[in-house]
């Protein structure tokens, strides 16, 4: 599902990298993988580690694709944490348990990664 999303970031990262920086390495006698692994890989680094970052956090915070398509032994977090209700209400206290401990890892990966996700997302914003 997040496909389309992914394509269209890396996309215009890759594109933003100028031909004549590819056309300068094949004089130097690069080849076109090497090119693209010393050239446009490290140039579009921040482009997809933000793309990265956005899906990964996408798919953690999946809950209806895991709601209807699993079962039981196999369900996700979020599904188990909507079975915390009863007829008379909700177990407020472990529903706001549950959901620190789902949101922790999203937490902590967008706080270590936070320098290259906001130059990834602001980097194609500005033309130079």
């Amino acid at each position: 599902f997040h496909i389309p999303i992914v394509v269209w970031m890396v996309f215009s990262f890759f594109s933003d990298i100028h031909i004549e920086i590819f056309e300068a390495a094949g004089l130097d006698g690069c080849t076109k993988v090497q090119q693209m692994v010393k050239i446009a890989i490290p140039l579009a680094r921040t482009g997809i580690i933000s793309a990265g970052l956005l899906v990964a956090v996408f798919i953690w915070n999946e809950f209806f694709l895991g709601f209807n398509l699993t079962g039981n032994p196999t369900a996700t977090l979020p599904v188990y944490m909507s079975r915390f209700r009863e007829q008379q209400g909700m177990f407020v206290a472990q529903l706001s348990a549950s959901s620190t401990i789902a949101v922790l890892p999203a937490i902590i990966l967008g706080w270590m990664s936070q320098k290259a996700l906001v130059k990834g997302l602001t980097g194609g914003a500005v033309k130079g």
